[in-house]
């Protein structure tokens, strides 16, 4: 993998993982672009736009326009990736520390 790649891989965990966190596993895409910021990883939103592509033709999310406002939600397939019982290649795998922190958060 080149540096890119693992940056693009490091991204889509942060954003599997805040989904994850939340009670109804969907947060709107600001929203998800002002937390990467606050966790250390500000993205423009063209870079944010081609991950959220990317999980969702995976399948680990689906997308929904609402008056302009994009609502991303992590699908069944999409938790198993966020909480480690996945592995896909362009995902980052849980580091160990992350993975029982995980396990613990709901169930």
């Amino acid at each position: 993998m080149n540096i890119q790649e693992l940056k693009n891989a490091d991204l889509r965990r942060s954003i599997l993982t805040l989904l994850a966190y939340d009670v109804d596993y969907q947060l709107n895409q600001t929203f998800i672009s002002m937390a990467l910021e606050a966790i250390g990883k500000s993205v423009t939103k063209d870079i944010l736009d081609n991950q959220l592509l990317w999980l969702k033709i995976q399948n680990f999310v689906s997308i929904d326009e609402n008056n302009n406002l994009r609502i991303v939600t992590l699908t069944d397939q999409g938790l198993e990736v966020a909480k480690g019982k996945a592995r896909v290649h362009g995902v980052r795998d849980l580091r160990p520390s992350e993975l029982s922190e995980i396990k613990q958060f709901k169930g």
